[in-house]
């Protein structure tokens, strides 16, 4: 066995921090590009059930509103029958 001298033992080499540093950003940007995907995908999944649910509910309120329109109308009809005939009978 060949034994080394202190003077040929290898010295303990720093940490490379730069590569270091670019592989801890790297795993940044991936996990973040990983998390951007997955709220996107989940958005786009569940965008179409919103809508529809929002459509549902816009066509209930729009046929409530044209039964009120309705109900409006022949309310005022009436009315203005019923001023027609006061008026009248103060006439005579």
């Amino acid at each position: 066995m060949q034994q080394l001298s202190y003077a040929q033992t290898p010295s303990p080499r720093p940490p490379d921090i730069t590569k270091l540093s670019a592989l801890l950003r790297n795993l940044i940007f991936i996990l973040t590009a990983a998390v951007s995907f997955s709220l996107w995908l989940s958005s786009t999944i569940t965008t179409p059930k919103r809508i529809n649910k929002l459509e549902s509910s816009l066509s209930a309120l729009a046929q409530k509103q044209s039964v009120m329109e309705v109900q409006t109308a022949l309310i005022r009809d009436d009315l203005k029958e019923i001023k027609n005939v006061l008026l009248n009978r103060k006439e005579k």
